[in-house]
């Protein structure tokens, strides 16, 4: 049993058990299983339909529809792989390597190379380079003034994070293991 298993231990019926199966009563879609209600009409049948169901949720899933679903062994099911986990991971790893502001950083450097080789002078463009200098050079001026200015503390990004994951050392990830919680994908601008 994993760590994080063992937090719902108790929680979650051990073994064979009597649950009510709720499904979409206009598709009949499969919506999840519920803890058997003394009065079952306390419940919403006016989008759902119901069935009571025995099940091993340690061992065993519902699948199918309300008028042919069936309880199936775990282990016999195939793996389930959504295509949207995995072009979240895909993207993901295309944040953490190449985040928003570099990816721009790059296709201005390159926007402004293909301008000087076709000897194209285009104005929208080199205003709003210009403009994007400016309000960087003023950043950096700004950030310098209150950093030495006694009556601001200053925090770095940098110092930002560390903070953020020293306040989360010992938490909950540390049952389930090393996980970053989110991408870089606003990684540190270059302002």
């Amino acid at each position: 049993m994993s760590e994080i298993s063992k937090l719902y231990t108790g929680l979650i019926p051990q073994g064979k058990a009597k649950m009510l199966a709720q499904f979409n009563k206009i598709s009949g879609e499969f919506i999840a299983l519920l803890q058997p209600e003394e009065d079952i009409n306390v419940l919403n049948h006016d989008f759902f339909n119901y069935t009571e169901v025995e099940i091993d949720l340690a061992t065993e899933d519902l699948v199918g529809t309300y008028d042919n679903f069936q309880i199936v062994n775990i282990q016999d099911q195939p793996v389930t792989i959504y295509e949207a986990a995995l072009d979240n991971a895909a993207q993901f790893k295309i944040d953490k390597s190449y985040g928003v502001y570099k990816r721009m950083e790059v296709q201005e450097k390159l926007l402004e190379k293909i301008a000087a080789a076709l000897d194209v002078e285009h104005e929208e463009f080199l205003e709003m380079r210009d403009y994007i200098a400016e309000v960087k050079a003023n950043n950096n001026l700004y950030k310098e003034s209150l950093k030495a200015d006694p009556a601001y503390k200053f925090v770095s990004l940098q110092d930002d994070i560390t903070t953020y994951e020293n306040r989360l050392e010992g938490g909950i990830h540390e049952l389930i293991g090393p996980r970053e919680l989110s991408p870089d994908v606003l990684s540190k601008p270059e302002v």
